[in-house]
């Protein structure tokens, strides 16, 4: 790269004490030039140390800023920080994970060589902490039959996707799509890839952009998190069936087998047998891809997935539906 565009980094938090130290400092060890990059904190009303911290690195980092977020949703810092930045790139970053230190290199190397919407690349998954459960929500999030296996969690060659993570885009691109839509506190980054590629843009996924993503620690926060994205996927059904994939809706359709199975059961012994007989297989393929993630790592491991899993799928898909009647009416 001869000449080198300068870079925005946008990185929205709220309450992101324990991860924002770290996303900085993989921000200050990148291989691209300091001087040629911008880093854009918006928050969106952090009550705890998020903003302290910040301040604290402003002083050895001049290149950090803080924008106030006031509409609190990711959606409206992504847009209020491309109307505040300065780069040609546009980058969004994630304040739960840390970055390969040739993370922007290579996504700006990827856009002075093609005609790219949004490019992006893999991501690992780290346990929150070093307990078995967080352990185990890490491996949830690792698993296909967990997570539905979207192409940037697993170990991806060089394509074209449907999405990327933390994605970067050419400010020209951005302009002419417009605005992420503030009308979607989750789920904003389909919709917004969804208007990349209808727009006849592609989006590239390179492995050698790398990123380690923090899980959470909880279980009870893991599942509000699941709920959450499902809740997001319903209203994007209603909204247009383009901006999501057939992963996103089979726990919609797992959830509807669970109640529609459990009433007809009671209508006939065929039926009954028929449902337990599906539900078997479910429960088996469950068992085994948690023996296949886990076996390795920690054996103990595979019963507390084999119940997650179950309660992850519930949750996806109990927000999904929820979604899809609060979206009838009313998107948020």
């Amino acid at each position: 790269m001869s000449d080198y565009p300068y870079v925005t980094l946008i990185i929205p938090t709220l309450n992101e004490e324990d991860y924002i130290r770290q996303c900085l400092w993989s921000a200050y060890t990148q291989s691209y030039p300091d001087d040629l990059t911008e880093i854009l904190i918006v928050d969106g009303g952090s009550t705890d140390l998020t903003l302290s911290i910040v301040r604290d690195e402003q002083a050895e980092h001049p290149n950090v800023k803080i924008l106030e977020n006031k509409k609190r949703i990711q959606s409206s810092a992504f847009n209020l920080g491309v109307g505040c930045s300065k780069g040609s790139i546009i980058i969004r970053w994630d304040a739960h994970c840390i970055y390969d230190p040739d993370y922007i290199t290579f996504c700006v190397l990827n856009h002075t060589e093609g005609d790219y919407g949004n490019v992006g690349g893999s991501i690992t998954v780290l346990p929150g902490s070093k307990t078995l459960m967080s352990r185990n929500i890490a491996q949830i999030n690792r698993s296909t039959f967990g997570l539905g296996g979207a192409a940037f969690r697993r170990e991806p060659e060089k394509s074209i996707v449907d999405t990327v993570p933390f994605g970067a885009f050419r400010k020209e691109v951005i302009k002419e799509i417009g605005p992420m839509n503030e009308q979607l506190p989750r789920g904003e980054d389909n919709e917004y890839n969804s208007r990349i590629r209808k727009a006849g843009y592609k989006i590239l996924l390179d492995p050698r952009i790398k990123s380690s993503y923090i899980a959470r620690k909880y279980l009870k926060s893991f599942l509000r998190q699941m709920y959450d994205n499902g809740f997001s996927v319903g209203v994007l059904i209603r909204l247009s069936f383009s901006y999501i994939g057939i992963r996103h809706i089979i726990p919609l359709f797992f959830l509807l087998f669970l109640i529609s199975g459990l009433l007809l059961s009671f209508v006939s012994s065929l039926l009954l047998s028929v449902f337990s007989g599906i539900l078997i297989i479910y429960f088996i393929l469950n068992l085994f891809f948690a023996i296949k993630c886990c076996f390795k790592e920690d054996i103990r491991i595979v019963p507390l997935m084999f119940y997650s899993v179950l309660f992850v799928h519930v949750c996806y898909g109990w927000g999904t539906l929820i979604g899809l009647f609060r979206g009838r009416f009313k998107i948020f």
